[in-house]
C-alpha cells in the first residue's frame, strides 16, 4: 500500500521540533488548513463559513498576482492545472519574503527546487523565468545616469547595464503562446537581453550568437578594442563562421545598436 502524502501540519511540526503549546498547534491547524484545505482539516473550534472565506482569500490574493506576473505561463495550461500549480505552491513553498512583489521570485525557487513536474510543459520553468524578469526589471533600483551624449570614443569604457540581464535558453519562450507551444526544444539555444531603458520601458531583444558574446565580454567595464581582441582569442570559430575581417566592424555595429537601446552604458554613468 502506499504511504499517503505527508499533510502540511506534519511537516510544519516536523520542522519546528519541540514541545508547543495548545495554541500553538492550534495556529499551525489553522495555517496548514489555510495552505491545503483538501489535505488538512480545519480547526474545530473555527466557524466553517470564516475559515472558507480565509482560504479564498489566500488562494485568489497569490493566484491573481502569480496571473499578472506570469500571464503567458497560465495560459499554456489549462484551469486545472494552473489552480493546482498555483494550490501545490501555497501548499509546499515556505517564503522567504513577506513583500507581494518577491512572490514571482518565490514561485521560481519553487518550481526549480520543489515542484514535481508531473505534467508540467517541459519549458514552464524558462517561461517563467523569462516573465518573472519583466517583473523585476520594472522594480529594480534605478543606477544609471543616462545621457543624451552621442561621444562613444574607441578607448571610452563601458559596461553592460545593471538594469539589463542577458538570458539564454533551451527553449524559444519569446514565442510561447497559448496557440503556439512547442513539443520540443530547437537545436540551439535562444539568447535574450532583457533590459530597462532611460524612458523606464522594460524591453526584450534576441540575441545572435556574436550579440550575446559582445553583451558576456561587457560585464566589467572595457573597451570596444578590447572586446574585438577578447572574441578574436576566444572565439575563433565565431571569427571563421563570419570572416574574420567582418567580425571588428560587426562588434562596433553591435556596440552601437546597444548604445542606442541602452544596454550598453559609459562607466561614469553608473549612479
Amino acid at each position: 500500500m502506499a504511504k499517503p502524502p505527508d499533510s502540511t501540519l506534519s511537516r510544519d511540526v516536523s520542522r519546528k521540533g519541540g514541545m508547543r503549546s495548545p495554541f500553538q498547534n492550534e495556529q499551525l491547524r489553522f495555517s496548514a488548513h489555510l495552505r491545503n484545505p483538501d489535505r488538512n482539516p480545519a480547526p474545530v473550534d473555527v466557524e466553517p463559513r470564516r475559515m472558507a472565506i480565509y482560504v479564498r482569500l489566500i488562494f485568489n490574493n497569490i493566484e491573481s498576482f502569480c496571473a499578472k506576473s506570469f500571464p503567458v505561463a497560465k495560459s499554456v495550461l489549462t484551469a486545472d492545472d494552473w489552480r493546482e500549480l498555483i494550490r501545490d505552491f501555497i501548499d509546499v513553498h515556505r517564503n522567504q519574503s513577506p513583500f507581494f512583489s518577491e512572490i514571482p521570485q518565490e514561485f521560481i525557487a519553487f518550481l526549480v527546487d520543489e515542484r514535481e513536474p508531473k505534467e508540467d510543459p517541459p519549458f514552464l520553468i524558462e517561461l517563467c523565468h523569462f516573465e518573472f524578469h519583466g517583473l523585476h526589471l520594472r522594480l529594480a533600483a534605478d543606477r544609471v545616469r543616462f545621457s543624451d551624449s552621442a561621444s562613444h570614443k574607441a578607448d571610452r569604457k563601458l559596461i553592460f547595464s545593471p538594469l539589463a540581464r542577458l538570458l539564454q535558453y533551451q527553449w524559444p519562450v519569446h514565442t510561447i503562446q497559448a496557440d503556439n507551444v512547442p513539443s520540443t526544444p530547437p537545436a540551439k539555444s535562444t539568447n535574450i537581453v532583457a533590459f530597462r531603458d532611460r524612458h523606464h520601458n522594460v524591453r526584450r531583444k534576441v540575441l545572435q550568437p556574436l550579440e550575446a558574446l559582445t553583451c558576456d565580454a561587457f560585464k566589467s567595464p572595457t573597451t570596444i578594442e578590447h572586446v574585438i581582441r577578447a572574441v578574436r582569442k576566444n572565439y575563433r570559430g565565431e571569427f571563421k563562421r563570419i570572416g574574420s575581417t567582418k567580425v571588428p566592424p560587426a562588434i562596433r555595429q553591435i556596440v552601437r545598436e546597444l548604445l542606442n537601446l541602452d544596454v550598453l552604458v559609459p562607466e561614469e554613468f553608473l549612479a
